[in-house]
């Protein structure tokens, strides 16, 4: 017996079947018979694809679907929490999914610093035409004047522009060609672009009536420029997610949903509704041999924008980070003092229910990118409520003593 061929030993005795042939008067039956089929199949399906695409109530992870070209979704992203209020959940479920996904995508041409992008008035438009009156977005122009408020950082973009190859490198020699505490030539070209970024005589901008900017660029900075190739003059580097998770934030509120939380994978965070959970941030820290650790965790209360910075703890999901296979990681926090990449913290968490994320991150950007972080610096900004944490030397100092901490291990806490 061929090993496909089939044993009749296992073959059932059925009992005889009598086929009955329907005669062709009996056509109308059998037409009425295969009508009744398809409406009993149809109605099953229908059932099983409600239970499908049934929405129910609670947080749930809102997907970008995909209706509006390239987006940020995938540094930007967006719970809610379904059926709080009258609405259904399926039917806010598809409001908030189409809002966020929309919002999502103008939000990369707007913030896109390099890539013209049609009738957005966006970074690359401001960009390409130096010591020229352009039309941006009114969006673009609100956040480029709190940028202007708050200091100059958001001029170090031809630094900020080898930071995204360090951070694309494949492995550490390549890694090593955009390091500039490894690569002489580029710490020296980064001296100079951050020298220019801090002079407003070089760069500054110029905020004219209906949305018209003019980026000021003095003729040394335009030769340095076309001497080594730079194309950007403006852009917002590691708080580029912070005007993002704002905007997205706002655009999400006018839509009129009140329970939801916007996060980002760089550290920021903004939740909106009162009864929302408490949210809560690790932090990070070395233990004496070098190793990362979580040596505690703190907890906010919403409604508030937050934010969290890591300097030694790698995050897979954070796309700002470059991490050696020796373990060193190098992040993005660019020194305006010599363009050197710094972080004077092992962590550091800032949360307010006064201000957003960009006015958190504008805030301690300049505290945060240096040698080390003063405690009396952070403390100060108590006065704009905003609580802070940071870990340096093995100690935690927090600026409120109401902050909660949780999950405290080995390390001693300062509050002042």
């Amino acid at each position: 017996m061929g090993k496909n061929a089939r044993d009749r030993r296992h073959i059932p005795n059925l009992p005889p079947v009598e086929r009955i042939e329907l005669k062709e008067k009996h056509t109308a039956a059998k037409l009425v018979l295969a009508a009744l089929g398809i409406i009993v199949l149809g109605a099953a399906l229908a059932v099983a694809l409600t239970g499908m695409l049934r929405v129910e109530r609670g947080w749930r992870d809102i997907e970008n679907n995909g209706e509006y070209g390239v987006h940020l979704s995938a540094e930007v992203r967006l719970a809610c929490d379904l059926g709080a209020g009258e609405e259904s959940p399926g039917a806010q479920f598809r409001r908030i999914t189409d809002c966020y996904s929309r919002e999502s995508a103008y939000l990369y041409r707007l913030l896109d610093a390099r890539n013209l992008s049609g009738d957005t008035g966006n970074l690359a438009l401001l960009n390409r035409h130096p010591n020229e009156a352009v039309r941006l977005d009114e969006a673009l122009c609100e956040m480029l004047e709190k940028a202007e408020t708050s200091g100059r950082t958001h001029y170090l973009a031809p630094v900020w522009d080898g930071c995204l190859c360090l951070f694309y490198a494949e492995n550490d020699a390549e890694a090593d060609a955009w390091d500039p505490a490894r690569n002489p030539e580029l710490r020296e070209f980064n001296r100079r672009a951050a020298s220019f970024a801090g002079d407003a005589s070089s760069v500054s901008l110029e905020f004219l009536p209906d949305r018209n900017v003019i980026l000021r660029v003095s003729d040394e900075y335009l030769a340095f420029a076309e001497e080594y190739g730079a194309e950007t003059f403006v852009d917002f580097g590691p708080v580029r997610n912070a005007f993002a998770a704002d905007a997205l934030f706002d655009a999400l509120s006018r839509e009129g949903f009140d329970r939801f939380i916007v996060y980002s994978s760089d550290g920021y965070t903004r939740a909106r509704g009162d009864a929302v959970p408490p949210l809560t941030f690790a932090l990070s820290d070395t233990t004496e041999d070098g190793k990362p650790r979580v040596p505690a965790k703190v907890q906010i209360a919403p409604p508030c924008a937050a934010l969290c910075w890591q300097s030694v703890l790698a995050d897979s999901s954070n796309p700002y980070q470059y991490v050696r296979a020796d373990g060193e990681l190098r992040g993005a926090f660019v020194d305006l003092s010599d363009g050197g990449l710094r972080a004077g913290a092992a962590s550091l968490f800032a949360g307010s229910a006064q201000c957003g994320c960009a006015d958190l991150a504008l805030a301690l950007y300049p505290l945060y990118s240096c040698e080390t972080v003063d405690p009396r610096a952070v403390d100060a900004l108590a006065e704009s409520g905003i609580s802070a944490a940071l870990v340096a030397d093995h100690q935690i100092h927090t600026s409120d003593p109401l902050l909660a901490l949780t999950e405290v291990y080995g390390s001693a806490v300062r509050q002042e």
